[in-house]
């Protein structure tokens, strides 16, 4: 309701980018519409690939990659829309809260699989923006967690963190200020990952691998 100043909770739920990978045609970049390879975007396509055996080459990758990247700009511009439909309604303001984050990555070759199956850090990466009043904008760089989300928004809201819940609250970096690190547990069936400010170890089915992610951030070489 337009002009309404009573507290209020929105959540929206985007299921884009995702498989499969069909951005609206105004997103298709040239290098994807060039494209004349055995793919198109869809999961059955890509799956049918995956099941046949053989590599994918480099223009294959590079188109996946494309159509992807026209998945992120067309979510963008819906995100554009929201905000423009907020600021009509008055709700674009410093009182609002916002927060962006997404539950996975995506792989597109990297560590030879697609989707977001593995907990390699194409994987695990994701988003998380948090505009809270009178927070200055910056980046953190501290290793933070999705569990850390709950009892941030609680305290930023004044209200009293759940009992026996898991994670901390954010809200000391919000402000500038640091907190002492932490690791952080990542699980997917059988997959274990523990991440720190410095290193990841990767658990996958039995075989450990080891990252320094200073000096090797896209977990390309194994020091386990």
């Amino acid at each position: 309701e337009r002009g309404n100043r009573n507290p209020y909770f929105l959540y929206l739920h985007f299921m884009e980018p995702h498989l499969d990978y069909r951005p609206p045609r105004e997103f298709w970049s040239e290098e994807a519409l060039a494209y004349d390879g055995p793919l198109d975007g869809s999961s059955r396509k890509l799956h049918k690939k995956i099941r046949s055996g053989t590599p994918f080459s480099a223009q294959d990758l590079a188109f996946l990659h494309a159509v992807y990247r026209g998945e992120v700009a067309s979510l963008d511009s819906e995100l554009r829309r929201l905000e423009a439909g907020l600021r009509e309604l008055g709700l674009w303001n410093e009182e609002t809260i916002f927060v962006l984050t997404a539950d996975h990555g995506e792989q597109i070759g990297e560590h030879g699989e697609f989707e977001h199956g593995h907990v390699h850090v194409e994987n695990v990466h994701v988003p998380l923006l948090i505009g809270a009043p009178g927070a200055p904008l910056h980046a953190v760089q501290q290793v933070v967690r999705l569990l850390d989300l709950t009892p941030t928004l609680l305290q930023l809201l004044g209200v009293e963190p759940l009992p026996g819940a898991q994670g901390r609250s954010l809200v000391p970096l919000l402000f500038g200020e640091t907190l002492p690190p932490v690791p952080s547990l990542t699980e997917h069936g059988d997959r274990r990952r523990l991440t720190t400010e410095q290193l990841s170890l990767v658990l996958d089915r039995g075989v450990a691998r080891l990252y320094d992610l200073t000096a090797d951030p896209r977990e390309e070489r194994d020091l386990a």
